[in-house]
């Protein structure tokens, strides 16, 4: 019996709760659900999904409703953010990744997924919010979203981890042709003239093998940049007219001008003239040490000029402590 209370309590331990029983003025209404897992389950699974809560919140206005995905990491997060995001939404110039949509926000930030419905918070309330979130984590994010390039379609970027998400993000592409194997990660989004599928892979020369053999995919065009290798594949089908010849040279413009930045640290010598630098380091220090001179002897002039003046005036003065070192 104690045992099985025992598990009981460390399950519950384990189990802590992600959003907070109030939110500044905002004071959560019962406990919170779990939120019931929607869409493909592995998928979250492969992009670390821990745990996820939904509650209701009200404050000085009407009730509104908040979800939070508690993901491994802020790579996690960010895939999901991408996933989730509704088709009629608009970025937020201030977060990177924080869309508007009708009646709600959609943000991510560190390791959370946060979703709004019924109000849409101010950045500023939102960051109190990721801070007060139990397990929050905030790490930087991948530079591979930063490769995309302009003119995408917004809304249809995907961040593919592994199997599950490149099966259901891009499936032209086998595990073995992507290299998730060797710890590639792909960045999807849609152009009007075709589908841009970015891949990092560890260095310059696994890229190069493996842009030969992505080369066989069907209807693709490659181009390689340092440990990039960029595609475009044709556009996916669907009910709205197809891409023109314009749109695909476009596309085509907008896939070789991918190119990798690399930071590098360079250690440089010291542009400055050292033995220039110490004789004039010499040069003040005998500076420094004649104006201190110059203070003392000042200073031991108005001393001086005191005692005689009050001398003068019939004062008999303060005696001076004499040691008489010569009588002993």
């Amino acid at each position: 019996m104690l045992r099985t209370q025992l598990l009981a309590l460390l399950a519950a331990t384990a189990s802590a709760a992600v959003l907070p029983t109030s939110i500044q003025e905002y004071v959560r209404q019962g406990p919170a659900a779990s939120w019931p897992v929607q869409g493909s389950e592995q998928v979250w699974k492969e992009y670390g999904l821990q745990e996820a809560e939904t509650a209701s919140y009200k404050g000085s206005g009407r009730p509104f409703n908040i979800t939070a995905w508690r993901m491994a990491d802020a790579t996690g997060a960010m895939a999901a953010f991408q996933w989730q995001r509704p088709d009629d939404a608009t970025p937020v110039p201030t977060l990177p990744n924080a869309v508007r949509f009708p009646k709600g926000m959609l943000a991510a930030a560190g390791n959370y997924l946060v979703r709004f419905d019924g109000y849409r918070p101010a950045a500023s309330e939102l960051l109190i919010l990721f801070n007060d979130l139990e397990g929050f984590i905030n790490s930087p994010l991948p530079l591979l979203p930063s490769y995309l390039p302009g003119g995408r379609t917004p809304g249809t970027e995907r961040y593919v981890t592994g199997e599950r998400s490149l099966a259901q993000f891009v499936p032209e592409l086998t595990p073995g042709q992507a290299g998730l194997e060797l710890g590639a990660e792909l960045q999807v989004s849609q152009l009007k003239g075709g589908r841009i599928v970015i891949i990092r892979y560890p260095n310059q020369l696994i890229a190069r093998t493996k842009m030969t053999e992505l080369q066989g995919v069907s209807g693709a065009l490659t181009h390689r940049s340092g440990p990039l290798v960029a595609l475009l594949l044709p556009a996916e089908a669907s009910g709205e007219a197809q891409p023109t010849a314009a749109d695909r040279l476009e596309a085509e413009a907008a896939l070789r001008q991918i190119e990798f930045r690399a930071d590098v640290t360079v250690n440089e010598a010291n542009p400055l003239n050292f033995p220039k630098d110490a004789a004039r380091m010499i040069l003040n220090i005998f500076v420094l040490a004649g104006i201190l001179l110059a203070i003392c002897f000042g200073a031991g002039l108005v001393v001086g000029l005191i005692r005689v003046l009050h001398a003068r005036k019939g004062g008999h003065g303060q005696v001076l402590q004499q040691l008489n070192l010569s009588d002993r």
